[in-house]
């Protein structure tokens, strides 16, 4: 598979995930009728070189163009990714009591997945924001799960509102 293949898979799936939509309601609107949460993750995992009728399906089913699916991703979507990692952690730390340690890993290697085609600028920039926003989470004292899980979310709302931080 080449680098850009590659590419283009990935900024589908983080079409996919910036959405909102469940993998099945993603196979529904791709027309797949049975098992229709399997053939999304086979689309988005297990395709090397996608045919121009499966991008053509994938971008309906997100309501947009193929040129739109295959761009590169705004800032904006980033946000809502970034924002989405950390109510996934927040998420983990309640409900499958993950760690501090773990919460932060886990988002910084989204983070690293999410970056991955962007600018150095905005690379550097976002990952300067993270470190900052993370150790200052990291740094605190929480009475217990809730109160670090609520910080979690904090960031996450903030993301959503404040949106990208400075690339300068």
């Amino acid at each position: 598979m080449s680098d850009y293949t590659k590419s283009v898979m990935w900024r589908i799936r983080l079409r996919v995930e910036a959405s909102g939509i469940s993998l099945h309601v993603f196979g529904k609107r791709m027309g797949y009728e049975v098992s229709a949460k399997q053939s999304a993750w086979q689309f988005l995992n297990s395709t090397e070189d996608p045919r121009l009728s499966m991008l053509e399906r994938a971008a309906a089913a997100l309501g947009m163009s193929v040129e739109e699916l295959v761009r590169a991703p705004s800032q904006t979507e980033i946000a809502r990714t970034f924002s989405r990692l950390y109510s996934d952690a927040a998420d983990g730390v309640m409900q499958k009591g993950h760690s501090r340690d773990q919460a932060m890993l886990s988002i910084g290697r989204g983070a690293k997945e999410v970056l991955r085609d962007q600018p150095d600028d905005v690379v550097k920039a976002w990952d300067r924001w993270r470190i900052d926003t993370g150790h200052g989470i990291y740094g605190m004292k929480f009475a217990n799960k809730e109160e670090f899980a609520a910080a979690l979310r904090s960031v996450a709302g903030r993301l959503l509102v404040d949106g990208l931080p400075s690339s300068k």
